[in-house]
């Protein structure tokens, strides 16, 4: 019943889509003519590979059997056509080894600039997908499958279409944190690369402290929260499957404590088990060179990121003692110079985070020009983030821009946020210049769940390849039907209301929906702070009611990725929670003062029952702080063992314990002050329990 009723959706959708002036994908294409008519896809359809065993071609063919498999029952065959089939033939092709792709060469001005340029055209005689190299026909074949809708259980349509695209920046990729806490199993890493590939972005930056295995320093990480060479190599082979290159992201300046704590390793921090490696201490570029081998080993990408950003100890230890008079800044740029030196040595790109240098302006002329510059903001500013570019680039210094996916810190990420930042950001960096943009997911409180994210990986994608930032509407639209298989869009309110119940919680304290959560109602500073609080508490726990209603009516939907609604539904029942514990602050205040002051034994029985202090009280407020987080709890638990190995949960769920023991402390309070009325006739004093508001 559901693929009956999603494919009249489709269906209906189709029929709009045909008459419209555009063709909603993602990314969406430079150029896109509707031809008339449409094309039926069935069983007979066949491929035609001028060379099967090439991995471009390969690749290209397995991805089409893969997701068109999925759509229909049972799997189409895409068998490889002879040269006289009468079948509708998919033709693969590559400019400068077939003649089928001659086709691009027609295009004129519209002919793909760009080696990862393609040319896709629909008809009833042949579909044709052409690239420019094997990326190209990979992102054809993608685009190929946006267009695909199912009319029934053995057929697919499509319109009659001409496309012709190419990327606006060559660079565009994703860092994902797989080191400040929690790291994603190899299932996950996998996934994340083959959801890149359908939004067309081609690095894949894995960050790491300490949770790779480098076999010649196995102090390095824990055994049971590190990837072994044998996980990177499955790694970097999915991506070389996917177009989507792997580059090591490490550390070989700050950020670095994990590894300095080892009393092996402790003599080369500046300070001793600090954070941060001493510049020209003994041993240290031993330590790097010996880092860098295991990774030009393991990682075949053109480039090594050496980190270096946050520096905070340099030239308050270690170094200072050798150097008392040398400036910060030339300590820095010393170290720096010596990693380059080293990764250069293995034919790799050096590049280091641009923090550091952007605050000592006056070394950046002496970085060697082959040394890239990854200038990093994640919030809007005033001045445009023309002093992130412009220095890097009146340098001649090639540069990344790199913004972030606004996920640290918070129970759902701010989206909102984000793409604000990209569109600002890369513009100016693109007006300067830039190679283009790697968007950041960072892991800051060991909570946050890397699958909530996949919005903002395809946002950045999508800034990436477009030559303009994209018109929010339309990405969304488009999101909705490559992600989701949602050609309705219903799917997107899930989105926009736990978002706007995130954006709400995270204006309230500290920036941070997660320390929002953990704040204590009954401390008397907090408390009387939720009082201003109160009406936004109600927004906000409006705004992720909403998302779970929507939740549960995309579930009837046969939706794909259908179980990334389970790590939202996480999202807005933590959101809700959070705001339902802190106005319990104030209510529980409130009824206790008014019974305490009314002297009243029914009233004092009423709050007793309505505060936890009866046998009646079996469902209460101070329950409802022990067993939803309990379950919440739980849930948690659940999602992070779907997604991530067990490293480091075990210390993460110590936190709703924590909540959860709290919860069981106020119980006690409630109910020995009620043993207390009973024997004395009079409540102890508010203050006592934690109440502070009238």
């Amino acid at each position: 019943m559901f693929r009956n009723a999603f494919i009249i959706v489709c269906l209906n959708f189709f029929c709009l889509l045909a008459s419209a002036s555009e063709i909603l994908l993602i990314p969406q294409p430079r150029s896109v003519e509707i031809l008339s008519g449409e094309i039926t896809l069935s069983s007979n359809a066949a491929l035609s590979i001028p060379d099967a065993s090439h991995p471009d071609y390969r690749n290209a063919a397995d991805l089409l059997r893969r997701r068109i498999g999925e759509m229909t029952q049972p799997d189409f065959p895409l068998a490889v056509a002879p040269a006289d089939s009468d079948a509708l033939q998919i033709v693969l092709a590559i400019a400068g080894r077939d003649a089928a792709a001659e086709a691009i060469n027609q295009l004129g001005e519209k002919k793909p600039q760009t080696p990862e340029g393609y040319f896709l055209e629909s008809t009833s005689k042949r579909i044709l997908l052409a690239g420019n190299s094997g990326a190209g026909l990979f992102y054809a074949a993608q685009t190929f499958l946006q267009l695909l809708y199912p009319i029934d259980n053995h057929s697919l349509t499509l319109p009659a279409v001409r496309i012709s695209d190419w990327p606006e920046s060559g660079f565009r990729g994703v860092m994902i944190d797989s080191s400040q806490g929690i790291l994603p199993n190899l299932e996950t890493v996998k996934r994340f690369i083959a959801s890149m590939a359908e939004f067309k972005l081609n690095k894949y930056y894995l960050y790491s402290e300490d949770t790779l295995e480098y076999p010649n320093q196995p102090l390095i990480g824990e055994t049971n929260g590190r990837y072994t060479p044998d996980d990177i190599r499955a790694i970097v082979a999915a991506g070389a499957q996917n177009y989507v290159e792997i580059v090591p992201c490490v550390q070989f300046h700050g950020h670095l404590h994990n590894n300095l704590r080892v009393e092996k390793y402790s003599d080369l921090a500046e300070v001793p088990h600090g954070g941060e490696l001493s510049p020209g201490q003994q041993g240290v570029d031993e330590f790097v060179e010996k880092c860098v081998k295991t990774l030009a080993e393991l990682f075949p990408s053109k480039s090594i990121h050496a980190g270096g950003d946050e520096t905070y100890e340099l030239g308050t230890g270690r170094s200072r003692e050798r150097h008392p008079n040398r400036p910060a800044g030339e300590i820095y740029l010393e170290h720096a110079l010596k990693v380059q030196k080293i990764i250069r040595s293995y034919g790799r790109t050096p590049e280091v985070w641009g923090d550091i240098l952007l605050n000592h302006p006056e070394i950046i002329n002496s970085i060697p020009k082959n040394m890239r510059m990854m200038t990093w903001s994640y919030f809007e500013r005033q001045d445009d983030f023309t002093p992130l570019v412009k220095p890097f680039a009146d340098a001649g210094l090639p540069f990344v821009v790199c913004p972030g996916v606004r996920n640290w810190m918070q129970i759902y990420p701010n989206f909102k946020g984000m793409s604000q930042v990209v569109d600002v950001f890369l513009k100016r960096g693109r007006e300067s210049g830039t190679d283009g943009i790697l968007n950041t997911l960072w892991i800051d409180t060991c909570e946050e769940l890397h699958s909530l994210n996949y919005y903002g990986f395809a946002y950045g994608a999508a800034a990436g390849w477009q030559p303009q930032a994209p018109d929010l509407e339309a990405f969304e639209r488009g999101f909705a039907w490559a992600f989701h298989g949602d050609a309705t869009g219903d799917v997107l309110k899930v989105y926009h209301e736990v978002l706007e119940s995130q954006v709400i919680a995270e204006s309230l304290y500290s920036g941070s929906s997660i320390r929002l959560f953990w704040l204590d109602p009954f401390e008397e500073e907090i408390q009387k702070r939720i009082v201003q609080w109160e009406p936004k508490l109600r927004d906000m726990r409006i705004h992720a009611e909403n998302a779970l209603e929507r939740i549960y009516e995309s579930r009837q939907k046969p939706l794909r990725n259908a179980d990334l609604l389970d790590f939202i539904e996480y999202a807005a029942l933590r959101l809700d929670l959070a705001g339902l514990k802190l106005q319990y602050g104030p209510e529980m205040s409130r009824i206790y003062r008014a019974a305490r002051q009314s002297n009243d034994r029914s009233r004092i029985q009423l709050a007793g029952i309505q505060l936890g202090a009866s046998t009646k009280a079996n469902k209460c407020r101070v329950y409802d702080f022990i067993f939803l987080a309990g379950n919440l709890k739980s849930l948690y638990r659940d999602l992070w063992l779907r997604g991530n190995t067990p490293y480091n949960l075990e210390g993460t769920l110590a936190l709703w314990d924590r909540e959860i023991f709290r919860g069981w402390e106020m119980y006690d309070k409630i109910n020995q002050a009620w043993e207390e009325y009973y024997k004395t006739k009079a409540l102890p004093a508010p203050e006592t329990l934690g109440f502070y508001v009238e």
